[in-house]
This record gives structure tokens, C-alpha cells and sequence, in this order.
């Protein structure tokens, strides 16, 4: 009987053991699911927490450094963004595109043109902060379609987004009158990306 309830003991142990890990950073013991998945880990989990992970990205550059490895990738290696141009575009409190909030949680940095787009560059001046909801709404869609189909993208915030992302372009303000001629020049682009996409 002893025997067996040792046996017993040493089976719970390993069971206990394989649903728990300890932190690299932090170094407590935690359950498998705070820590992020890894499917090549024999334990299917990353080393460090999701705690320790989520304040290492808000005060250090890891997060920044990986985000901007991924632009560069999706660009093949080309364009001009920087970390610092990354920090300061996500400094921005409201979504580009439906104005809603930002926070840690649903803010990401969207290319205004695809990169898979003919003209679009991986740029700071190519780039809006939304938040996660439109960044996946819109996808690889030109920025007029986008608007005409979202109905969160309200006439006026079209207008703000027109003025700010021209605005950085030029390096100036615009006048009403501008918006409205920018605002046709985004329409006229995306009928050509649709006859291109359709002659192809």
C-alpha cells in the first residue's frame, strides 16, 4: 500500500510540475497559461510571463524593436522608419480612422498605403496610429475604400484624418478647400487601384 502511495505522490509531483513554470525574469513559479504560447518549446510556453513581459515592452525598446522588424519584413527591408518615429506615432491617444480611444491594449501603427501597394513606402509619413478594431478592418484596402465601406469612419473624422496625414506630408497645415481637392485625389487612387486590379 506504501508502495503505491509513494507512486502516487511522484505521479502528482510530475503532473503538478508540468502545469506550472518558473520565470526567467521574475523567477516565481507560475501556471503554464501566464506564460505566452510557444508551440517549438517542449512545453509549448515562452521562458518569461505575460507580467513580465507586458512591463518589459512598456519600458524598454524590445517591443518597438520587434514591431519595426516586422514593418521592415512586411517592406522587404526597405524604407526609413526608426525606432524614435515609432515611439512618437504611438504616443497618439484616438484611433486615426473612428477617433475611438487608444491603450495599451488596442493601439497599433496601420500603413496608410499597403505595402503591397505600388506607391506605398515603410515611412513615418505612410503610417497612422488606429486602433486594433480598424487595423483589421481595413487591412490592405486604400484608405478612401475604407472610409466609404466603415461606418465608423464618419464624414468629419475623414476630413481630420485628410488634414493630419496631408498636414505631415507638406509640412503645413491645409486649408478647406485643400481637404476637399486631397479628399478627390484619395478617390481617384482608389478607382485606379481597382482598374489596375482588374486589368491584371
Amino acid at each position: 500500500m506504501k508502495i503505491y502511495e509513494n507512486q502516487a505522490n511522484r505521479i502528482g509531483a510530475m503532473m503538478t510540475m508540468k502545469q506550472t513554470k518558473q520565470c526567467i525574469t521574475c523567477r516565481e513559479i507560475k501556471p503554464l497559461e501566464d506564460f505566452p504560447i510557444r508551440p517549438r518549446l517542449s512545453d509549448g510556453r515562452e521562458g518569461e510571463c505575460k507580467a513580465c513581459r507586458s512591463v518589459r515592452r512598456k519600458t524598454g525598446d524590445g517591443y518597438l524593436k520587434e514591431r519595426l522588424r516586422k514593418h521592415y519584413y512586411r517592406s522587404k527591408g526597405e524604407g526609413h522608419l526608426t525606432i524614435e518615429q515609432l515611439r512618437e506615432i504611438e504616443k497618439g491617444t484616438h484611433c486615426s480612422y473612428c477617433g475611438c480611444g487608444l491603450n495599451d491594449r488596442n493601439r497599433v501603427v496601420d500603413h496608410v498605403y499597403p505595402l503591397r501597394q505600388v506607391w506605398a513606402t515603410n515611412s513615418a509619413i505612410n503610417t497612422a496610429v488606429c486602433c486594433r478594431a480598424c487595423n483589421t478592418s481595413k487591412s490592405n484596402a486604400h484608405v478612401y475604400d475604407f472610409y466609404q465601406r466603415s461606418d465608423k469612419f464618419t464624414p468629419e473624422l475623414w476630413e481630420k484624418f485628410v488634414s493630419d496625414f496631408v498636414g505631415r506630408l507638406i509640412g503645413r497645415e491645409l486649408t478647406a478647400e485643400e481637404i476637399t481637392q486631397w479628399s478627390e485625389g484619395f478617390k481617384l487612387e482608389a478607382k485606379e487601384l481597382e482598374a489596375r486590379v482588374q486589368r491584371a
